[in-house]
């Protein structure tokens, strides 16, 4: 169990009375809003509250440790804002907004109930686990597991934006199992996205932040967490019934962006129109079968949609089957795995004869196609295009010819540029899919708001049309410039030199007797720990080691 008071409440590690913790880098002196429960709360005599982690119009998560079986948890607080306030008597209760009583009380008890549900399905390993339910400061708060890894957004950013059939198919078909457990226990996600699915250390996948459905749907009261682009159309009225059909479109969105580097047009840019570009034309490693399973899921309209994940399991599994048993008919010659095109790359082949008709096509959904706005993760694709554009005369069979008076003889490979902003250089340059078509020349720039590595920004324009080794110049983070000297207190040298190393921060090493300090650990830094250094100047750190 340890001292409490010596625990990170950035990330539960025991830690020395210092004020920079140096696992995760949490600053002791951080200002926490008043509005949150306060740091070092001891929750139920058990769950020792730490940083808030997220919040939405439900509530907040607070990362925790338990006393009992000395593990880091989430915390989730029933605290809608919009119905009350947290009391500045110093009890922490809190105090319901008058005229909003009945509200409150409504919600509470379908976040208890929910929780309770959850509770319920701890053989579900690809869900995030609920462990208890309890009241406590006019509330009700639900102990969840705390789920090590990355979100399925990060996830995909450090694989080059998307991923192949194979690979989604391997990653989703538990969680799709799972989800579809889920539904039998009268338990609906409604926010299911690549922020809502993390990607644990053992590469697993796990569907976390479950809400009460009035925080995932418009018009209710209390603020509400969208997900555009992955938020089904009824859970933007308040007369179309919601199902299990709902999550389908979500997980069926995420399949998309997984497969496609895409995310669907937002409801509000599609209208009734059915007018998604196929996976399989953006990706052709995807099967057809599996392709059009996936937009069966995005249906507009709940009656044209997929009604249950069981169904779409069962039609993407077959397409995996189908897609296994042709693999297993050819001959070995031929067993090569699928190339990944840009949609332009699928339609204009090197050294064939292509009509004029079908280069204008191949402009308009590489310019004219209308970008969402809402996302800065992902640049969709999609534009307002008609059913009718995505007819079966354009399918991803990129060897078939159309016949026209009008002929064009196109030379070489054309390609469309990718988008390399966000994503992290070194997964760029062991990108094998990006050899041929760009070659990415890096510059390395100081940023305090873009994390070390990622490439910030790009020389050539997403989507637009390019030539085979096209030179792309990325300019690379850095990091900041005026890292925070970590603190020492506990560590060996070779710990804390690579800790240095990592930020990036230039060091000496001096080796004093001690007769406090065992020999190999660190005695004393100069500068002193929590204090900032500038990269580009002379000054480095003195460490001094025992002996």
């Amino acid at each position: 169990m340890g001292d409490i008071k010596r625990r990170c409440i950035g990330c539960m590690k025991e830690i020395e009375n210092v004020q920079v913790c140096p696992y995760c880098g949490y600053n002791e002196k951080t200002p926490i809003s008043k509005d949150y429960l306060a740091p070092r709360t001891l929750l139920n005599d058990r769950y020792l509250i730490g940083k808030p982690l997220r919040y939405n119009g439900e509530g907040v998560t607070y990362i925790a440790y338990d006393l009992v079986v000395d593990s880091v948890v989430e915390v989730r607080e029933y605290f809608p804002d919009k119905l009350c306030t947290r009391s500045d008597d110093g009890s922490q209760d809190l105090v319901i907004i008058s005229g909003f009583e009945a509200q409150f009380k409504a919600l509470l008890i379908d976040f208890a109930e929910l929780n309770e549900g959850l509770i319920k399905m701890r053989t579900l390993t690809s869900i995030e686990q609920t462990y208890e339910v309890f009241e406590a400061n006019n509330t009700v708060y639900a102990i969840k597991e705390h789920v090590q890894g990355v979100t399925f957004a990060q996830f995909l950013t450090e694989n080059a934006g998307e991923l192949d059939w194979e690979e989604t198919y391997a990653l989703f078909e538990p969680l799709l199992k799972n989800i579809s457990a889920m539904h039998a226990y009268q338990i609906l996600h409604r926010g299911i996205s690549p922020d809502t699915i993390r990607v644990t250390k053992r590469r697993e996948l796990k569907l976390c932040d479950f809400c009460i459905s009035s925080a995932r749907n418009v018009k209710t009261e209390i603020s509400a967490q969208i997900f555009m682009g992955y938020a089904a159309p009824e859970q933007f009225s308040s007369s179309v019934y919601q199902g299990t059909w709902t999550d389908v479109y979500a997980i069926s969105a995420v399949l998309y962006r997984a497969l496609t580097g895409s995310r669907p047009p937002e409801v509000s840019n599609r209208g009734y129109m059915e007018n998604i570009i196929p996976p399989s034309i953006l990706n052709r490693s995807v099967p057809s079968a599996a392709s059009d399973a996936i937009l069966k899921g995005l249906s507009h309209l709940t009656e044209n949609r997929t009604k249950t994940v069981g169904v779409l399991l069962s039609e993407l599994s077959a397409a995996e089957e189908n897609i296994q048993i042709k693999i297993e008919e050819r001959e070995p010659s031929e067993k090569k795995k699928p190339k990944r095109y840009g949609l332009l790359a699928l339609l204009i082949t090197s050294g064939i004869l292509v009509v004029v008709g079908t280069i204008i096509v191949i402009f308009a959904l590489s310019g004219n196609g209308g970008e969402s706005s809402s996302s800065s993760d992902d640049s969709s694709l999609n534009s307002s295009l008609s059913s009718s554009d995505l007819s079966d005369d354009s399918s991803n069979d990129s060897s078939s010819s159309s016949s026209s008076s009008s002929e064009l003889s196109v030379s070489g490979t054309t390609y469309a540029m990718p988008k390399l902003v966000d994503q992290m250089y070194e997964s760029v340059k062991n990108n094998s899919s990006y050899k041929g078509m760009i070659v990415v020349e890096p510059e390395y720039v100081y940023n305090d708001n873009v994390d070390k590595g990622k490439i910030f920004e790009q020389s050539v324009e997403e989507n637009s049309l390019i030539s085979a080794n096209t030179t792309v110049k990325v300019k690379v983070s850095k990091g900041t410039r005026y890292p925070t000297i970590p603190s020492y207190a506990g560590m060996k040298k070779d710990a804390y030199l690579s800790l240095l190393g990592d930020r990036g921060i230039p060091h000496t090493v001096v080796s004093e007797e001690s007769e406090d300090v065992e020999p190999g650990y660190v005695i004393s830094v100069n500068p002193q720990p929590g204090s900032t250094i500038d990269l580009e100047g002379s000054t480095s750190v003195e460490v001094v080691v025992s002996r």
